[in-house]
């Protein structure tokens, strides 16, 4: 069952990649990391599919061979970041001297924006794309409380573990599939001048969607981002974290975005589409980092009759 410990994302694997990730040496890792990787892509068929089959979208067809590599080399890239955000995460909580040895580049930041001068909150919108985690502590560093919105995690063995985790980060999880007052304690942590970060390229079972094209396919994006903002009022922030080596990432930042409150939906769909098109440049620009491991297009069987929901919620 799903629920148990030695499931693929269970805890029993998440407490042995903690492990790992601390106490290994980096030149056990730099090989140690790829081959589990390797290994997952052998024993997980159609994780592989679907990994080639986003990665074709972006980079075009190819043959099988080829189409394996790529999605090697995305999984080895995922298995790095998610090494990483282990040490990060396990040396932030037990206060080891080491957890800051991530070095994040964030020059050019909006400091006004962060430090909350002349706004309220902040949505941060991010996607599956670097890590998002190590961006987030950052963002808990720069003063300001930080809200994680995300979906509850399928295993519950885990879900004590990495809410410890996140808390020790100074994360705050809101999880959006759990209750239906989940945008209300959204809109409320915004109007306290909270920072509220919400992934956009996945769509959550109820989400109302709009279709945009992304590398010249229809491809399913939630809205509700730009309705929240719109009620708080409250500006949008595109932000994406990149691992660019060893410990090392970039901060990928677009310019902030203002939703007014008596904006119309034609507006969050123009400015939704404003955040797509440089999603798709920033993936282009570091193909194997975009962690999309689940259907996006609507002619992935995703169901594109969501996308013609009505609504903004």
């Amino acid at each position: 069952m799903r629920s148990g410990i030695f499931q693929h994302d269970g805890i029993f694997w998440r407490r042995f990649g903690a492990i790992g990730a601390i106490h290994l040496p980096w030149a056990v890792k730099i090989w140690l990391v790829p081959l589990v990787a390797w290994l997952y892509l052998l024993l997980v068929p159609a994780a592989r599919r679907r990994i080639a089959a986003n990665l074709e979208a972006v980079l075009g067809p190819c043959r099988r061979l080829e189409s394996l590599r790529r999605a090697g080399r995305s999984m080895t890239e995922f298995a790095h970041v998610f090494a990483e955000t282990f040490e990060v995460q396990s040396r932030a909580t037990s206060g080891a001297d080491s957890a800051e040895s991530i070095e994040i580049e964030r020059t050019g930041l909006p400091d006004e924006a962060l430090a909350g001068t002349g706004h309220g909150g902040l949505i941060v919108l991010t996607s599956h794309f670097g890590c998002w985690e190590i961006g987030a502590r950052m963002l808990a560093r720069r003063g300001r409380p930080v809200n994680v919105v995300m979906a509850r995690e399928t295993n519950p063995s885990v879900r004590a573990y990495l809410a410890k985790m996140r808390a020790g980060q100074g994360i705050h999880v809101l999880h959006s599939d759990t209750s239906r007052f989940a945008s209300v304690m959204m809109l409320q942590a915004l109007r306290r001048g909270e920072i509220l970060a919400i992934q956009m390229d996945r769509v959550a079972p109820g989400q109302v969607t709009r279709e945009i094209q992304l590398f010249g396919r229809a491809a399913l994006f939630p809205i509700g981002a730009f309705a929240l903002a719109r009620a708080a009022g409250v500006p949008i922030w595109p932000v994406l974290s990149v691992r660019v080596g060893r410990r090392r990432y970039r901060f990928l930042h677009e310019p902030l975005i203002e939703i007014p409150r008596g904006a119309s939906d034609e507006v969050l769909v123009a400015a939704l589409q404003q955040v797509v098109t440089r999603l798709e440049a920033r993936i282009r620009q570091f193909p194997y980092q975009w962690f999309q491991y689940a259907p996006i297009f609507a002619d992935d069987g995703t169901g594109s009759d969501r996308a013609r929901t009505s609504g903004t919620g």
